[in-house]
């Protein structure tokens, strides 16, 4: 009964200056927080196959590594939550999110911290992809974001920051969301090289915020471009 609800195999390998390695195949997301819990500061846990359950929570300075990696929530909540800083999560298709009109659940939600880097990673139809609150130079790159719809109450934002500095959106693609790209009290930040398409509202939207770059940015077929 234990083996088949926690139907993983770990392979940990001699520590070294980047930290051991996990690797985790596949079956439940609970195997999964089961080895997060075990993980040391600075480990690597990679990922392969696909994942089902409840949401994942990441509290330590961690690497999660998707290879062909997919993780479907239960639609309960957020499918990742980061409450950590010196975080990376990258190579992962990820949906399931819940849908709420009071609560922002996200595909990868990150509370407070600094230094998380969420690169690389495909989100589909979550109702906000990657929210970020209260997060010192965070880096978003790369990533693939299609919500479900373009009208503007049935979706969050493609990527959310809020009460963020530093914090770096670089070649991300936004599109079926309500914003593509959201600030709020966001300093001393850059916008590069970014295609959104598709959004109920704004392209890039800015609420409060002071000293941002944005250049290079491909917005097209927004309910506006840039506020």
């Amino acid at each position: 009964m234990i083996r088949s609800l926690f139907r993983f195999s770990i392979l940990l390998l001699g520590a070294q200056a980047q930290g051991a390695l996990h690797v985790v195949e596949g079956g439940s997301t609970i195997a999964l927080n089961a080895v997060v819990r075990q993980a040391q500061p600075m480990d690597t846990i990679r990922v392969r196959g696909k994942l089902s359950g409840p949401p994942v929570f990441v509290d330590r300075p961690i690497v999660l590594f998707g290879e062909d990696a997919e993780i479907i929530g239960d639609r309960s909540g957020s499918v990742i939550e980061v409450h950590a800083s010196k975080v990376t999560i990258q190579g992962f298709r990820i949906s399931g999110t819940g849908r709420s009109s009071i609560e922002d659940h996200a595909g990868i939600k990150v509370t407070d911290g600094a230094d998380v880097h969420i690169l690389d990673n495909t989100f589909d139809g979550c109702f906000f992809g990657v929210l970020i609150n209260g997060c010192r130079s965070a880096w978003v790159k790369g990533n693939v974001l299609r919500g479900n719809s373009d009208e503007e109450v049935q979706e969050g934002n493609a990527i959310h920051i809020w009460k963020g500095d530093g914090v770096r959106i670089d070649s991300n693609v936004c599109m079926g969301h309500r914003d593509g790209i959201y600030l709020e009290f966001v300093g001393n930040s850059s916008i590069r090289g970014n295609r959104v398409r598709g959004n109920a509202r704004y392209g890039l939207h800015f609420m409060f915020s002071n000293n941002d770059d944005y250049s290079g940015n491909w917005f097209e077929m927004n309910g506006a471009g840039v506020a």
